[in-house]
């Protein structure tokens, strides 16, 4: 054999035990890329339903959040608050003693003030003053009580006072007897005109 038929072989043989050797470096690599964590995780699809948590923003609850307090024109106030997004009204009269509730939309109270307050979609109220048949009127006493006004047939009027939880503590006559002391120290007079005035006695 001569020498350059020789020499030719080697290098044949040199070319492939270095294509062999890159083969066998170059395949590992590439399957420990397809196979390692951080591809697995940045192609494999997720779930039907999975949603990153944000557990840097809270809601706030929506059962009994308070929403505002409403002044009535009786000199109470009705408490709105929100229950599984219905809105509720708790009513207090002046004093802050509780008056019942309206407990949905479209629920309606008459006060001992003759106020009849009614609850609406949406939170909001509506208030409005109430008359009976016999033409008796509402007036809210300073402490809590009202007084029941009716016009006699002789043209004078007559007051009767209740306690804040509509017991009767006496009578007034714009003409026989136009005033009263109260247990709380509240002094009442009923004027010829049919109106109520209030002064505190210390």
């Amino acid at each position: 054999m001569s020498t350059q038929h020789q020499a030719r072989r080697r290098h044949l043989r040199t070319v492939a035990v270095a294509a062999v050797v890159v083969a066998g470096i170059s395949l590992p690599i590439g399957v420990a890329a397809a196979h390692s964590p951080a591809r697995a995780s940045a192609t494999a699809p997720t779930a039907a339903g999975d949603v990153p948590s944000d557990t840097g923003r809270q809601t706030e609850p929506q059962d009994r959040v308070p929403v505002r307090t409403v002044k009535l024109e009786d000199g109470g106030r009705a408490k709105v608050t929100w229950i599984l997004g219905t809105p509720r009204a708790d009513l207090f009269d002046r004093a802050g003693e509780p008056q019942g509730a309206l407990a949905r939309p479209g629920a309606t109270k008459t006060l001992p003030s003759g106020l009849k307050v009614t609850l609406r979609h949406g939170g909001t109220l509506t208030q409005d003053a109430v008359k009976t048949r016999t033409g008796q009127r509402y007036v809210s006493l300073r402490d809590g009580g009202v007084a029941k006004i009716s016009k006699k047939g002789n043209g004078t009027y007559r007051a009767t006072l209740h306690d804040r939880k509509d017991t009767r503590r006496t009578a007034l006559d714009s003409r026989t007897k136009p005033t009263a002391l109260l247990p709380s120290g509240l002094k009442v007079t009923l004027t010829p005109g049919g109106n109520i005035t209030q002064t505190w006695q210390r």
